[in-house]
């Protein structure tokens, strides 16, 4: 569904990621693992067009889209979520999941004009608070409204960037399980960079580590003990 082969990306004259290859079928969840300043956000980055690719490709759907614009990879149906959720605070719950509503009318024919009942049933919260604006809100409620908004665009790919981090541990199995049904359910791929090793491990099919901007080691969750994985990730 999405590949990445020998994909290089630089800030400048300053590279960050080095000949990287990656595949996500479709409903899959992937772990991208590693240390702090790894390049992990930039890959994410770079897979949603925020960041370019310097050389290599991307392809979704066997169509090459390395050298498309953000929001024509958001049209095809990749969602991101980055780290510190990107919420708009001044903006209610309602109103930032509506900007999703207004990224997806068009695509495929659909033509949207509420928020799907699947967001508030996987995040209740968000139902009861519509009318608080967003910078209000908790840490954990804020990143809940931004995988909603995320999920409201409809994605079949869905890009996350630590997703628990800062947030209490009662929000963070909320969250894990939301994944879950996300992707086991709904068929949704998902990406996701984390540090907490055994959240990651809960629903994660595959798992990518990173080191020094490049791929070192991969492979099954349920074939690789997470504790041998760990020692990537320790300082």
């Amino acid at each position: 569904m999405l590949k990445l082969e020998k994909v290089s990306s630089a800030y400048g004259a300053s590279q960050v990621l080095w000949d990287v290859d990656l595949d996500i079928t479709q409903g899959e969840a992937v772990a991208l693992l590693g240390r702090n300043g790894v390049g992990k956000t930039t890959l994410l980055k770079t897979i949603m067009g925020v960041q370019s690719v310097k050389s290599g490709f991307i392809s979704y759907d066997n169509v090459v889209i390395s050298k498309h614009a953000a929001h024509r990879r958001a049209q095809y149906g990749l969602a991101y979520v980055p780290q510190g959720r990107g919420i708009f605070p001044q903006l209610t719950v309602e109103e930032n999941l509506l900007m999703g509503v207004a990224a997806l009318n068009g695509r495929d024919g659909i033509s949207e004009k509420t928020i799907p009942d699947y967001v508030f049933e996987l995040f209740p919260v968000l139902k009861e608070m519509l009318k608080r604006k967003g910078g209000n809100l908790s840490g954990g409620q804020q990143q809940q409204l931004a995988i909603g908004r995320a999920l409201v665009t409809r994605p079949k790919i869905l890009l996350l960037d630590e997703p628990t981090e800062g947030i209490q541990p009662s929000i963070v199995m909320q969250i894990e399980e939301a994944l879950k049904h996300v992707s086991k359910e709904l068929g949704v791929a998902i990406l996701l960079v984390e540090q907490y090793l055994d959240f990651a491990w809960s629903f994660a099919d595959r798992y990518f580590v990173m080191q020094r901007g490049r791929i070192i080691d991969h492979g099954a969750t349920a074939e690789k003990d997470k504790d041998e994985v760990g020692r990537f990730l320790s300082v």
